[in-house]
């Protein structure tokens, strides 16, 4: 308190973030070109085990930056010659533009190897990404439910550099709280994709959507 101020009381806390965060996933999914060829595509599922950890060193009300290595697992149903891991090392920098955390900004960068489970074959794909996104979320009245709006870009710099793209992309996505330990999320996210160094100098550009749901 103060004699000329009177009571001054806290008007905002802010939750703190985990120092330390251990989580695992897994998901089915399905292509329909899984080869990433023009014609005679094929389709198959395939299963994504995941599992990170990440470390906050520090954060503040507006800033949280936040270190991630990430482990994944592709295992495909019929073309099991396409099985590959994956490692990764994530910083990603969060800045919340408002206090409730409705809007905010994320940079973050990225690198990867991509490995065959057969010794053969080894590590066959590395790359570098780096990403921009403005995200926005609403919370729907008087509803366990919030939906969340982003826009962004993304540059990928790899070895072999074929792949190597800028991307600017949309997306969506819902979350249904069914309980207080389960929860319905829905996505979309369509996204514009311009190569770089395309092996037939034919300047290739691809329009890709991705659509999933997960419960979690």
């Amino acid at each position: 308190s103060d004699t000329e101020l009177g009571e001054i009381d806290l008007v905002l806390r802010v939750p703190r973030p985990k120092m330390f965060t251990f989580s695992t996933g897994e998901s089915l999914n399905f292509t329909d070109n899984a080869f990433l060829v023009r014609g005679d595509k094929d389709q198959a599922w395939f299963w994504n085990g995941r599992a990170d950890f990440s470390f906050v060193p520090y954060a503040t009300r507006d800033f949280t930056p936040r270190f991630t290595f990430e482990q994944n697992w592709f295992r495909y149903d019929h073309l099991s010659k396409l099985n590959f891991d994956s490692q990764s090392f994530l910083l990603d920098l969060k800045y919340d533009l408002t206090p409730d955390d409705r809007w905010f900004v994320e940079g973050s960068y990225a690198w990867s190897r991509l490995y065959s489970q057969f010794d053969t074959t080894g590590e066959f794909y590395t790359f570098g990404l780096l990403n921009f996104n403005m995200t926005h979320v609403m919370n729907l009245p008087q509803l366990p439910i919030y939906v969340a709006f982003t826009g962004g870009s993304y540059w990928r710099q790899g070895d072999p550099s074929k792949f190597d793209r800028v991307a600017p992309y949309i997306g969506a996505f819902g979350v249904y709280n069914l309980t207080r330990e389960w929860q319905l999320t829905a996505f979309v996210r369509p996204e514009f994709q311009i190569y770089l160094n395309d092996e037939n100098k034919a300047g290739r550009k691809d329009f890709n959507v991705t659509v999933g749901s997960t419960l979690s």
